[in-house]
């Protein structure tokens, strides 16, 4: 029911995750100078929880601060990567490629992007009807994987997992 949402919200972080409803989640944001660290809240709200220089020693702890401050302790973490640092094109391919997307994705890779299905993390997802009839509009997303293990080696260097 629609207050269910609204009682959710009033219930302690670690009580809601317990119960395992819309936990709470920690979002890092990594560039090249900073870490912006975000609690993203049940109901899809997001909430900034401060920033702090990479090139900073106490980095780790000051991260761990800021998490621990929101009672985000434990929570899920979630990383949050710049456009820069994600590949997306959209491809018209049959209709019946719905049924294993991702198998499909796999063939297409080399074709449309400069990688092999090796090399990065994808997904894709169908967007709707492509212009041909017997085709749908899928949008590819791709990240080098070298991107990604890094992102999760800095996020756990600063005391995440």
């Amino acid at each position: 029911m629609w207050w269910g949402a609204g009682l959710a919200a009033l219930l302690p972080g670690f009580f809601a995750r317990w119960l395992g409803i819309d936990p709470d989640l920690v979002i890092l944001g990594i560039d090249a100078d900073t870490f912006e660290i975000d609690a993203g809240r049940r109901g899809g709200l997001t909430e900034l929880l401060g920033r702090v220089a990479r090139s900073d020693g106490d980095a780790r702890r000051q991260i761990h601060d800021l998490v621990a401050g929101a009672g985000l302790s434990g929570a899920p973490l979630a990383i949050r990567l710049t456009a820069d640092q994600v590949l997306q094109k959209d491809l018209e391919l049959p209709v019946a490629v719905s049924e294993n997307l991702r198998q499909v994705l796999e063939f297409e890779m080399e074709r449309h992007t400069p990688f092999t299905a090796g090399q990065v993390y994808y997904g894709g997802v169908v967007l709707g009807p492509a212009s041909d009839a017997d085709k749908v509009q899928v949008r590819l997303a791709a990240v080098p994987r070298e991107t990604v293990d890094h992102a999760i080696d800095v996020a756990q260097n600063a005391g995440l997992s």
